[in-house]
């Protein structure tokens, strides 16, 4: 899931491990390229100037926020994240996709016992 809704990341990235009973979420701040070339055109910058450059100086960021979990809990975090962040066609709100993987190695189930 992308995001622009800092705040409600968190709140999203919460309820997918209470929820989706997910072992681990994973929050990363991240930049959007159709973003990116709006904040550069918007800023007055030289003409050579480096893509690392403009990302250090913008201040509108994503949160990409993903998990490892089981096929029969990506309805209810979908769930949650639309109703978390409303419709997601409008702009701004965010995207949601769904992965399948093959295999997942170093991934210990959030009830297992640490023993």
């Amino acid at each position: 899931m992308v995001t622009t809704q800092i705040e409600e990341s968190l709140q999203i990235a919460e309820a997918w491990q209470e929820v989706g009973d997910a072992p681990g979420v994973t929050i990363i701040n991240s930049h959007g390229l159709r973003s990116l070339k709006q904040q550069g055109r918007d800023m007055e910058l030289p003409l050579f100037v480096s893509m690392a450059s403009v990302i250090s100086k913008l201040q509108k960021t994503t949160q990409t926020i993903f998990s490892v979990v089981e096929d029969d809990k990506v309805e209810a975090l979908v769930k949650i994240t639309t109703d978390t962040l409303g419709d997601l066609l409008s702009p701004d709100s965010g995207i949601i996709f769904v992965l399948d993987v093959e295999q997942v190695i170093g991934l210990k189930h959030y009830h297992e016992d640490d023993s």
